[in-house]
């Protein structure tokens, strides 16, 4: 079109989603484009420093009740699970190791549900 500026490549997101990223990018008072590219940016990001501040750890695989990652240095797969809405490492057996913090930075933890077990014993 004539006089009009070329954005780039787009990329098709359903409606749900949209609305979503339409409504943080009114509060933030920005374009939706914006706000879209700054959200897909910082993803990216975060996964570069994931591979810098921890490349021995990798996510394996998810489900609804935990997060396997690989472990390179102790050549194990250990698994992270939301206990009393903390985040739990089985392998650890506490809520505050690498694991855990590695788990809480990987966006894939927001499918983990609560399995709320009895008696919680944290170990520092």
């Amino acid at each position: 079109m004539a006089g009009t500026k070329d954005r780039g490549p787009t990329i098709a997101v359903d409606r749900e989603l949209y609305e979503k990223i339409s409504e943080r990018a009114g509060t933030k008072k920005v374009k939706i484009v914006t706000e879209a590219n700054e959200m897909l940016n910082l993803f990216l990001m975060k996964e570069q420093f994931l591979e810098k501040w921890a490349p021995h750890l990798h996510l394996y695989k998810t489900n609804e009740s935990s997060l396997s990652l690989i472990d390179d240095n102790s050549k194990r797969i250990v698994e992270i699970e939301l206990k009393d809405n903390r985040v739990w490492c089985d392998t650890c057996d506490k809520v505050n190791c690498m694991h855990c913090y590695f788990g809480m930075a990987c966006f894939e933890i927001a499918y983990l549900k609560d399995s709320k077990p009895k008696n919680l014993k944290v170990k520092k």
